[in-house]
């Protein structure tokens, strides 16, 4: 340290604390100071590093809907904050459902930290499909594998996703609404079904219907109605290996979740 950069370093002692050692001010051979700090100091620099800790938590917190600065660790606190109310009153269909922008709006739990071991591969068909332009291509690699729609505009792997704190594949939804869920395929044994998220932050699964193994493109379709408890929904794709059978690969187009 040379005595320009000691120099500052005591003027901020000086004026952070105006108790530095008068003796001290004028040696640059050791660089320590002996520091003389009352109690009211001490009470200070506490009293504005827990201001500032609240500040940071204030930011993180803040949310028009619940109130600036309003604070809630529990699961209820953290949903009203995180997922919309109603994402169907602004949308009402789900974006790049056919596939024609690629695979934005879609995401796979392979490979996260529920399902680490699981793994596949999407890719765009460009020649088989329901409907123009283009169908998602699912290969199993190492099963089960389970695909969901997200309000993010791209790709994405979800960790848990049965965990309130991912909220990008949970959509607000109003209970007791009827809603209508379903996707063409064409392949090996594959699940539609519509999860739920409670107002505690617990998963369950609402409705789920399996579609046999087909060579031509077929409907697959769940109806259902949102129980009170739940506070948002999502929807997922499961492709699973039959007992003794090759490993899957299904054809999927045309994905949708509305309200009747």
């Amino acid at each position: 340290m040379n005595k320009e950069q000691k120099q500052r370093k005591r003027n901020f002692l000086e004026w952070l604390f105006e108790e530095v050692d008068e003796d001290e001010k004028d040696s640059d051979k050791e660089g320590e100071y002996e520091i003389e700090i009352s109690l009211g100091q001490i009470i200070a620099i506490i009293v504005i590093t827990l201001l500032f800790v609240f500040w940071i938590i204030f930011s993180y917190t803040k949310n028009p809907g619940v109130g600036w600065g309003k604070i809630s660790f529990s699961p209820q606190g953290y949903i009203e904050q995180k997922i919309e109310k109603n994402y169907f009153q602004d949308e009402t269909c789900l974006i790049n459902s056919n596939f024609s922008d690629g695979l934005k709006h879609w995401a796979t739990s392979d490979g996260g930290s529920v399902f680490p071991d699981s793994k596949s591969k999407a890719i765009l068909e460009k020649k088989d499909f329901y409907s123009a332009p283009y169908a998602l291509k699912i290969k199993t690699i190492a099963p089960a594998n389970r695909y969901f729609y997200i309000k993010k505009d791209k790709s994405d792997v979800i960790n848990n996703p049965y965990n309130y704190l991912e909220t990008d594949h949970w959509l607000g939804i109003l209970p007791g609404v009827k809603v209508r869920g379903s996707f063409w395929y064409k392949g090996d044994i594959v699940m539609l079904a519509l999860e739920g998220l409670t107002h505690d932050g617990n998963w369950q699964q609402i409705k789920a219907f399996t579609g046999p193994k087909t060579d031509v493109w077929s409907k697959l379709e769940i109806k259902t109605e949102i129980p009170e408890i739940c506070r948002a929904v999502a929807l997922s794709i499961t492709i699973n290996q039959a007992k003794d059978m090759p490993l899957p690969e299904v054809l999927i187009d045309d994905v949708e979740l509305f309200i009747e």
